[in-house]
């Protein structure tokens, strides 16, 4: 759930990897060790090799530079350096993968390297439900634990995922847009045009979906009449210009993510239609 703190979840994945790596290291031998050595380790040697241990953790993002996820980042690298600062010593490093502007294939790549540096862990939010599915299953058969946060992806091999209620987001989107349309139009009449980012993010396609469900059951006369994916970012500007060229009363633009959100700003006014809040023209 969303409510679970960035903290928590981290500290979550440490313990996972301290337990798996305490059921790897029962009865094996020292592969730098001498035949005078190469035996089982005794407790005192086990405890020393645990506390040196530091835990390195592979981190992917679809994107580096929105809002949303620069704060994702932002919150790994603190709980990071605050898990650091209770041991008292470093226990858990993470390697930052940037793929680009939610590029398949580069974040392929960079499950790919993750797994040639033999990283104890991966966080990931997958830019593909399904592409990245292959590569998630292909680290986890080497033994490292995935945890996902707000996209997920199309595989049960995954330790545990964290996210936004995105279903109930688009729920509430509508309902809210549902009030400002009402406020405008003293009704609940309209026209909502849909902008929804890319077509295989499971987090866009929830909050569409809920938006849409919450429309056609409660508001049925608050119309959409116009909705489009965006699978390239900069696409988010011309989707909503050209809705802006198609329906000229439109009421309420919806879109699934701030950078959509701001290019639906900058088309809105690009065409000389960003009105102030109360102005009958504004949408």
């Amino acid at each position: 759930g969303g409510n679970l703190s960035m903290k928590k979840w981290l500290a979550l994945i440490l313990a996972m990897l301290m337990l798996l790596s305490c059921i790897g290291c029962g009865g094996q031998t020292s592969e730098s060790g001498s035949a005078e050595n190469s035996g089982s380790p005794s407790s005192s040697d086990t405890a020393s090799q645990d506390s040196d241990k530091v835990y390195k953790i592979a981190f992917s993002i679809p994107v580096a530079a929105a809002p949303y996820w620069t704060a994702v980042g932002w919150g790994v690298h603190k709980e990071v350096e605050a898990i650091n600062e209770e041991a008292g010593q470093t226990v858990i490093e993470y390697q930052f993968f940037n793929p680009g502007n939610f590029e398949l294939e580069t974040q392929l790549k960079n499950i790919e390297d993750a797994i040639s540096l033999g990283v104890d862990g991966m966080i990931l939010a997958p830019v593909d439900s399904n592409g990245t599915v292959p590569a998630i299953e292909n680290a986890a058969a080497e033994g490292i634990p995935i945890c996902t946060v707000d996209l997920q992806a199309e595989t049960d091999v995954i330790l545990a995922g964290f996210c936004t209620y995105n279903y109930e987001a688009g729920v509430t989107a509508a309902e809210t847009m549902a009030e400002l349309i009402n406020e405008k139009n003293g009704a609940y009449e309209g026209t909502v045009a849909l902008n929804m980012g890319k077509a295989n993010i499971s987090s866009h396609v929830a909050r569409v979906q809920g938006f849409k469900d919450t429309m056609a059951e409660k508001y049925p006369d608050i119309e959409i009449v116009f909705e489009q994916f965006a699978d390239v970012s900069e696409d988010n500007l011309t989707v909503i210009e050209d809705a802006l060229a198609q329906y000229a009363d439109l009421d309420a633009v919806f879109t699934t993510g701030d950078t959509a959100a701001d290019m639906a700003c900058q088309a809105i006014d690009g065409a000389g239609r960003f009105k102030e809040i109360g102005d009958p023209d504004h949408i």
